[in-house]
């Protein structure tokens, strides 16, 4: 008689955890019907372009300290730091598509895309941010090396395991193969966001970090 109760209650369980799965599945699908393909690609697409704007800025202004050429610093920094603050209204709405729910469910997204979610809303993101806006608001006579030391932590922090080469751009590049993922899985075989990486300045050259873009 232990027996049979033993063998019911876990019978029960089961059921209770098929069903569960099942509908959590049924719910994924009912979300992943709902989402608008054409905006997702606009805005992975739109995000790169910021990346691009960014890194494009990093590597004029080192260029042109590097040769004494002058430069529109104070202009070329508020533009790439609207930028980098665009990065933010692209990076809410792509959560709006991976991140199903409030835990970016790794039955959505690629393993990795809530490390990538915390440094993106953490200290090497907003260092970006703040660097450039003190580049842009610097005072007239601010020294190259003064802005050469900015440039040097917005791509490296405060060593080569974070800053913007080594922990924001490629938390970027898991937010987009997530993007990836979710567009496959409503357009199957869809390869319009596979690729797609986040800009990088030359500083960057070989420089691979957050758990080496995960797996």
């Amino acid at each position: 008689m232990k027996n049979c109760t033993i063998a019911a209650t876990v019978a029960v369980l089961l059921s209770t955890t098929l069903a569960a799965a099942v509908h959590k599945r049924d719910d994924v699908s009912d979300k992943l019907a709902q989402v608008d393909t054409n905006a997702l690609v606009i805005a992975a697409f739109q995000w790169h372009s910021d990346t691009a704007a960014v890194s494009a800025f990093l590597d004029n202004a080192a260029q042109a300290i590097a040769s004494g050429q002058s430069f529109d610093l104070t202009g070329d920094a508020q533009s790439a730091f609207g930028s980098e603050t665009n990065e933010k209204t692209q990076k809410g709405a792509i959560e709006g598509f991976i991140c199903l729910d409030s835990a970016c469910d790794s039955d959505i997204s690629f393993t990795g895309i809530g490390a990538a979610k915390i440094e993106l809303e953490g200290g090497a993101f907003q260092s970006v941010l703040d660097q450039l806006n003190e580049i842009s608001s610097a005072p007239e006579g601010t020294s190259a090396l003064d802005v050469a030391n900015a440039i040097s932590i917005i791509n490296n922090g405060n060593s080569t395991t974070d800053g913007r080469c080594a922990g924001v751009l490629p938390a970027i590049d898991l937010y987009f193969r997530s993007a990836a993922d979710v567009l496959k899985r409503i357009i199957p075989g869809d390869t319009t966001l596979d690729g797609l990486t986040a800009a990088r300045p030359a500083a960057c050259n070989g420089i691979s970090a957050l758990s080496q873009v995960s797996s």
